[in-house]
């Protein structure tokens, strides 16, 4: 796919300038789209988009989906979700997201999650 990273926040997409608020830790290019994962440590503390840190967008620069909130939290007492730390795709093509402890399989069409496996 055609993309170009400007700067850490910014990609360019099909020729529209893409700007995530956060800095851009991992692309992958899946021909069709980019999935990327955004650097957790650009979020507010409390953010509750910190654990939806995971974006997908057409060729065109336009977002397709944002994964969904996963609901796990490493302590009761905190109310922002785990964050993901690491994106992958498996030997079958599909997607998985790491957080501390879980990894979670995420939908390619919708960004919803279908599966969770322990990480250790």
């Amino acid at each position: 796919m055609n993309y170009e990273k400007l700067d850490e926040k910014t990609l360019l997409i099909g020729g529209k300038k893409v700007n995530f608020g956060q800095s851009v830790k991992e692309v992958l290019d899946l021909g069709d789209r980019l999935v990327i994962r955004l650097y957790v440590d650009d979020f507010e503390v409390g953010d509750m988009m910190v654990g939806r840190n995971i974006l997908a967008y057409d060729e065109d620069g336009n977002e397709l989906w944002r994964v969904e909130d996963h609901g796990l939290r490493r302590r009761s007492e905190r109310k922002a979700p785990d964050a993901f730390f690491d994106i992958r795709l498996d030997e079958e093509g599909r997607l998985w997201g790491g957080t501390p402890g879980v990894e979670l399989m995420i939908d390619l069409e919708t960004g919803k999650i279908l599966d969770a496996e322990p990480r250790w």
